[in-house]
């Protein structure tokens, strides 16, 4: 599920796009009538005709009702007989369910999630510049022969993450309605440039496809956004709101952030209460599991531990490597 803004967005994208094809189709039936005035002397007699119609229906006249039907059938088909030499003028919507209105008895259609699904990627990727983070350029052989093997496992392991990723226990098309357990969480630990953040990001990437909104950003970030909002004493809670409860949110660098008593409540609050609702949360983090417990106080890091899948990552720092 993508923040309202985006599918807000893909409605008025339908309507303008649908908006350019009215005008369009407008033009070409003035033209039309234009050339055969007698179309807008049908129109209007069919406009009369409509509400004499309805009145002989109440009063139960049938031979009147009969008379008037005949007339306006009459009509549409003298009118439909003048329009078949414009067999290019018809109104073509891009979704024929809704008629580009981007709604179909007061929900959104199917369209308006195809949209947002390419306006959230769009977005997701403009702001954090992730494209080339993906499963397939992730490359193994920068990893000692040591530690190869296990890099490879986890690398399975998350990119079938990725791939079955689901949240309120079903998946999108893949599971047709059968339940299934929604996706854990998972805590990628180990030192600088081993391919945390690229596997954090290649997650993003497929989960985005899949129609999931996903909230990306470094613990910096995304806590001082909230502290921020927090001391603005309004009445706005957006962002603390997204960070509870967007479908999938990756922290990356826990420990690196500018700490205060305040991100040591959220950091709580936001792990402890994505827990409760089921909502997958992704961390990297530089720090050990000592490390965390000091910084992060026991209860911190004992919910982390007792509900993350931890994947260690070894080797050296593949961004020296690549230079």
């Amino acid at each position: 599920m993508y923040k309202k803004a985006v599918y807000e967005k893909a409605v008025d994208e339908i309507v303008k796009n649908a908006k350019h094809k009215k005008a369009l189709y407008n033009e070409q039936k003035l033209n039309i009538y234009k050339e055969n005035p007698e179309l807008s002397e049908i129109d209007e007699i069919l406009l009369a005709l409509g509400p004499k119609i309805g009145l002989a229906a109440i009063s139960g006249n049938k031979k009147l009702l009969t008379e008037y039907k005949e007339k306006a059938k009459a009509l549409s088909d003298k009118k439909e007989a003048v329009l078949k030499k414009y067999p290019d003028f018809k109104m073509v919507y891009n979704c024929k369910k809704c008629e580009d209105t981007g709604y179909i008895n007061g929900a959104y259609c199917f369209c308006v999630y195809e949209k947002a699904k390419q306006i959230a990627k769009e977005e997701f990727l403009a702001e954090n510049c992730c494209e080339e983070f993906t499963f397939e350029n992730f490359d193994l052989k920068y990893y000692p022969e040591t530690v190869r093997a296990g890099v490879t496992k986890i690398f399975e392991f998350v990119k079938n993450y990725a791939l079955n990723f689901n949240t309120f226990g079903k998946n999108s098309k893949e599971s047709q309605g059968k339940s299934s357990a929604p996706s854990g969480n998972l805590l990628f630990m180990g030192g600088t440039g081993l391919g945390k953040t690229h596997l954090s990001l290649s997650i993003a990437n497929v989960v985005i496809n899949k129609g999931y909104g996903v909230l990306y950003g470094s613990a910096d970030n995304l806590l001082r956004g909230a502290e921020k909002e927090y001391f603005s004493f309004s009445n706005n809670s957006e962002k603390t709101d997204e960070l509870l409860n967007t479908d999938l949110l990756i922290i990356d660098d826990l420990g690196a952030e500018f700490k205060t008593k305040y991100t040591q409540s959220i950091v709580y609050n936001v792990i402890n209460t994505r827990i409760l609702k089921k909502k997958p949360t992704v961390i990297s983090t530089n720090l050990t599991i000592d490390e965390l417990e000091e910084i992060y106080t026991p209860r911190i890091a004992s919910r982390i531990i007792g509900n993350f899948t931890v994947k260690e990552l070894r080797g050296e720092d593949i961004r020296q490597l690549k230079l």
